[in-house]
């Protein structure tokens, strides 16, 4: 137990030291320097001693975690000298932020910065200068991206990505803390239970089933999500198939009934098909 807690709190410290500040010999440095959700953010980005020294037309990549959606942005740079600079304004929801330099606006630049895999990633705050909720779970999922949690290719192939007792801990965390929106991140919950324990994750996700299920006014996508978790993780097709009659009676013209609704179009000659298409 001691070990545990040791663990934890080393892990804490070192967000902190890596978020709030990066290393003083950084190549990028921001103003404010705790980025601040909803306001205008000063970079200044210097590419001596890096990958991208001596380049032109370079562009910032930025990765952004706005209440529990991944989403990714680009910020303008302008040489002034041997410095590089932008500014990027901050969405509102915006609990973790992260960026990527390099040499051409495209998806396969022929050189990057990323710090060297050691990333320029920051935990914002808002106005009122309180972080935001998704903080902890984005800052252990993206440094995980077998989790395929859309968060591009920020890292390298020879990135080495965080244990998954790490990963754990700081879904842990972001449940500890803001247990309110567990909704909003049910599905990275579980691809962090099936990660760590394979198989013998079903009863983690059973039970995290059980608390999606009773949270109010569910919408499709929540409804579909629970369903497709009973057929394919929990391999209960009897319940996932009741789920579907409970979307199709609630959502009566939503994605599943449109979906269902191809196939049998799809059994139609030409000319019946363009009058029911219609």
């Amino acid at each position: 137990m001691k070990k545990k807690l040791v663990y934890v709190l080393f892990a804490c410290l070192a967000m902190v030291n890596m978020a709030l500040g990066q290393q003083k010999e950084s190549r990028l440095a921001l103003n404010p320097e705790v980025p601040v959700a909803g306001q205008s953010l000063e970079l200044t980005y210097n590419p001596k001693g890096g990958p991208l020294e001596g380049r032109s037309d370079l562009v910032g990549i930025v990765y952004m975690y706005n209440f529990y959606h991944w989403e990714m942005g680009d910020v303008q740079l302008k040489q002034e000298g041997d410095l590089w600079k932008g500014t990027f304004e901050m969405p509102e929801n915006c609990a973790f932020i992260a960026f990527k330099f390099q040499s051409t606006f495209t998806l396969q630049p022929d050189s990057t910065d990323n710090n060297n895999d050691n990333g320029f990633m920051f935990i914002p705050k808002n106005s009122a200068g309180d972080y935001l909720p998704g903080r902890y779970l984005a800052w252990g999922v993206f440094r995980m991206p077998s989790l395929g949690s859309e968060t591009g290719n920020y890292f390298s192939g020879n990135y080495k990505e965080i244990s998954n007792e790490a990963a754990m801990m700081w879904t842990d965390q972001e449940t500890k803390h803001y247990p309110q929106y567990g909704r909003h991140f049910f599905g990275t919950m579980k691809s962090v239970l099936k990660k760590m324990y394979g198989d013998n994750s079903r009863p983690g996700i059973a039970h995290l089933l059980k608390v999606m299920e009773s949270q109010p006014d569910l919408t499709e996508n929540e409804y579909e999500e629970i369903s497709s978790t009973y057929r394919i993780e929990l391999k209960n097709k009897v319940k996932a198939d009741s789920i579907d009659q409970v979307i199709l009676k609630l959502f009566p013209h939503g994605g599943l009934a449109r979906f269902n609704r191809s196939f049998e179009l799809n059994r139609l000659s030409e000319e019946e098909y363009f009058v029911a298409a219609d």
